[in-house]
């Protein structure tokens, strides 16, 4: 190799390094001027009473019982955290440049003091910038100096994230609120309690898809899914997903308008061996039905990904509950007793129900179970005490939901369970395919059994729509499309009726009448009593797998393609 070719090498790497040195240096210098200067004016502003939160919080004392006032003052200071958290992302992304600048400087400055040494004299090669050529005690300030900036800057970046101060005046106010009845929304799969019955005594009897009569609204839905609608106040909640993406969507109840969406992240361990592309595309990502307290909402997907969002989009927490051996996916829909979410965690390997805090993510209580199923649990008061019921392949359980103490356990199911359990009057029925229709009577807590088995029937076998049961009366509905009444304390057929297309949907009971919708999309309406009365079957225009929403006199329906709502005119 030509001598003089590596003496060119070693002067252009001698320029580059000391070249980096003085970038590197300076960029550090003003990231941390900065930093410091954003951390200075977050301290000084008080971000957290900025635009008038201050005002709105003195009004509110003087009409705490003002709604509209209380939801200004929710909005604003909501806001004002985010300007906060915003200002603190900043500072954290400064303290990650300071970071790689000081990286930079110190491998620059390693480079430059190798090279110097095999130049004879450095300074024939490259004009030295002004600040090299002062006094070696001059340089050592200005390095000093610095340094300190970096420190500081860093010491700031990565020691904000405790400094998170605390609105404990708003957040009292806040609490003014009256806790949300629940019963008045539709918060989880098959509505309040999960067991198919609406509060609301009016829903429209008449209307058709595909000509728009009492059509309030029809809106896409961007991905598929098999979860169905709940509702908080004005807004709606769905999931889809696909091997690529889980999301979560806000609807406008009014409007339909898509107030926001949020991609759900991949929180599957690094390490996973989750088979994207065994998920039966019977079953999905997004088969789950999510659940609310009423503030927050949960939502599941078949990757074992569970996450939590405010009814305005912002998240806040999200973890993955772990690998599932499911041939299906994951399917069984989550719901909410107290400030826990439920879910029925089912698996041939460690199958087990959870228990997990709403407001930070962490499980409360874990109980192994011994079987798989894939329909979803339902939280019912007993007249004695609150019991959260799930029935799998095996057995019908009954457990606390605060504790996860098992109440009681009887075995009367085979085959795989999809239907969820129903429950009237002291009474829970659950029904499977293959299987057999069981009807048990809930004793009182210090009885001996706790729970008996009352009567089974081998008639109108579900395979997927889940019975509802009321008035000493019991609804099955086949994917063959049979609809079967039977007598719920005895288990005797009181009437059958051949409706043509299968279900998948569950019924839903408003007052005395029964909305059942089939997998071509026709909504049947009869009477809930001692015989097949039809009052109407109504067209949607799409097909449909998932059981609607009825609240505040309207349905909500999430058809194949389209979300729906229907109404009366003028409703």
């Amino acid at each position: 190799m030509n001598p003089s070719d590596d003496q060119n090498r070693v002067k252009l790497l001698f320029a580059l390094s000391r070249g980096m040195i003085v970038i590197s240096l300076l960029v550090g210098v003003v990231v941390s001027t900065l930093v410091l200067a954003n951390y200075y004016q977050i301290q000084k502003a008080d971000v957290l009473n900025a635009s008038g939160l201050s005002v709105l919080k003195e009004q509110l004392k003087e009409n705490t019982q003002d709604q509209v006032l209380r939801d200004d003052v929710r909005t604003v200071h909501l806001l004002a955290r985010k300007a906060y958290f915003n200002s603190l992302w900043q500072v954290r992304t400064g303290g990650y440049i300071i970071l790689i600048s000081l990286a930079i400087f110190t491998l620059s400055l390693k480079i430059f003091n190798s090279v110097k040494r095999k130049l004879p004299d450095p300074r024939q090669y490259a004009k030295t910038p002004e600040f090299l050529n002062f006094s070696q005690s001059i340089q050592g300030m200005i390095l000093g100096t610095g340094g300190v900036l970096f420190a500081s800057g860093l010491l700031v970046a990565f020691m904000s994230s405790s400094l998170i101060p605390s609105d404990k005046e708003s957040d009292s106010m806040l609490k003014l609120d009256q806790p949300i009845d629940l019963k008045e929304h539709w918060p989880n799969f098959r509505g309040p309690g999960g067991i198919g019955i609406a509060t609301t005594t009016k829903a429209p009897l008449e209307w058709d898809g595909p000509t728009d009569k009492n059509i309030i609204w029809k809106s896409p839905i961007p991905r598929e899914g098999y979860s169905s609608p709940i509702i908080v106040k004005d807004q709606l909640f769905l999931t889809g997903g696909d091997a690529t993406t889980r999301e979560v969507f806000c609807y406008n109840t009014d409007t339909g308008e898509l107030l926001w969406r949020q991609i759900v992240p991949n929180m599957l361990p690094p390490d996973s061996e989750f088979d994207f592309e065994f998920v039966d595309p019977g079953t999905g990502f997004a088969a789950p039905t999510m659940a609310t307290d009423g503030k927050r909402i949960m939502a599941i997907f078949a990757t074992g990904d569970l996450v939590c969002y405010t009814v305005n989009g912002d998240r806040v927490w999200g973890r993955n509950l772990g690998l599932l051996d499911n041939h299906y996916a994951h399917s069984s829909s989550l719901i909410v007793h107290e400030n826990l979410c439920l879910i029925q965690y089912d698996s041939f390997v460690n199958p087990r129900l959870i228990a997990v805090d709403i407001s930070n993510g962490a499980i409360v209580w874990e109980k192994s179970r011994e079987t798989i199923s894939w329909s979803s649990p339902i939280c019912v008061d007993t007249g004695t005490r609150t019991e959260l019921i799930l029935a799998d392949s095996k057995y019908v359980t009954s457990y606390n939901p605060l504790t996860g103490d098992e109440y009681w356990s009887i075995e009367c199911l085979s085959g795989e369970v999809g239907p969820s359990p129903a429950y009237a009057d002291g009474y829970v029925f659950v029904s499977n395919e293959y299987a057999t229709s069981s009807g048990l009577k809930i004793n009182s807590p210090d009885s001996d059994p706790p729970v008996e088995l009352i009567w089974q029937s081998y008639d109108g076998l579900p395979n997927t729509s889940s019975p509802v049961a009321m008035n000493e009366l019991l609804l099955l509905a086949t994917s063959g499309g049979m609809v079967t009444m039977l007598n719920a304390l005895t288990g005797e057929v009181v009437w059958e009726e051949y409706l043509g297309v299968g279900f998948y949907s569950s019924a839903v009971i408003v007052e005395d009448r029964v909305y059942l919708i089939d997998l071509g999309g026709k909504m049947h309406i009869f009477k809930f009593g001692p015989t097949y009365e039809s009052i109407s079957i109504n067209e949607l225009g799409e097909g449909c797998s998932t059981t609607p929403a009825i609240v505040n006199d309207r349905i909500y329906i999430r058809g194949d393609k389209h979300l729906y709502c229907i109404g009366e005119s003028g409703s």
